[in-house]
């Protein structure tokens, strides 16, 4: 599925909960320069959510069943630590991967991938990703956040404090 397929597709079903701005530019202080992600979501109820100015940055990528390596996954983790970091909109905010890494589970095994998800977490990064709640926001392969289905989860006790690595800022 080609990157603007999958960005239209996801963005339409989360439209109904979150208000979207697209192609945001943001500021790496590390780099010293902008970069843009593809979206970023703020939740249009936030009443329930632990904090109340959570915004998630979305990256989203081309998937190719044919394609999924090192390379292709190295690439799009690299990105997500690196936006990360970065400010948009004067604030650092959690980043989404989509699709989904979890294709690794089927290339590398469910080990490493729980792994990496983890590893990601540290970075407050995520994933958009269907479960059998539909489209969900999950962290650290686990923490559903929020889903389509039931609306806010784990996001009632999570508030994604900025991070450098595992410390807390």
């Amino acid at each position: 599925m080609k990157e603007k397929e999958v960005i239209k597709l996801v963005l339409d079903r989360l439209e109904p909960h979150f208000f979207i701005e697209r192609e945001v530019t943001g500021f790496s202080p590390i780099f010293n320069k902008p970069f843009r992600i593809d979206a970023i979501i703020k939740p249009k109820d936030v009443s329930k959510w632990a904090n109340k100015d959570i915004k998630f940055g979305i990256e989203f990528k081309e998937f190719r069943e044919h394609d999924v390596n090192e390379i292709h996954f190295h690439h799009q983790v690299k990105q997500a630590i690196d936006y990360s970091y970065s400010t948009f909109n004067g604030e650092r905010i959690p980043v989404l991967l989509c699709p989904t890494i979890e294709k690794l589970k089927n290339h590398h095994g469910v080990f490493e991938y729980k792994i990496l998800a983890k590893h990601l977490n540290a970075f407050n990064i995520g994933e958009i990703k269907t479960t059998n709640r539909g489209l969900s926001i999950v962290f650290s392969d686990i923490h559903i956040i929020w889903s389509e289905k039931y609306g806010i989860g784990e996001g009632k006790t999570w508030k994604f404090k900025d991070r450098i690595g595992g410390q807390k800022v």
